[in-house]
């Protein structure tokens, strides 16, 4: 976990929750769409919108 935080923040971003479950599902998935990392994330402790999983990935696809 401290190694993601790691790496989002050298990206330039916040390590927020909701980030680190995209980013750490992304790691698991590969290319995968919205849907896929929403089922992904589902058994997590988070509830997150397929809005806010978008808004995780473009800004990850952003910052590189």
């Amino acid at each position: 976990m401290l190694l993601l935080k790691e790496k989002i923040k050298e990206a330039g971003l916040k390590a927020t929750p909701q980030r680190i479950a995209v980013y750490s599902a992304m790691r698991k998935l590969g290319h995968a769409c919205v849907d896929n990392v929403a089922e992904g994330i589902k058994h997590s402790i988070l509830s997150m919108t397929n809005a806010t999983i978008e808004n995780g990935l473009e800004s990850i696809i952003h910052a590189g």
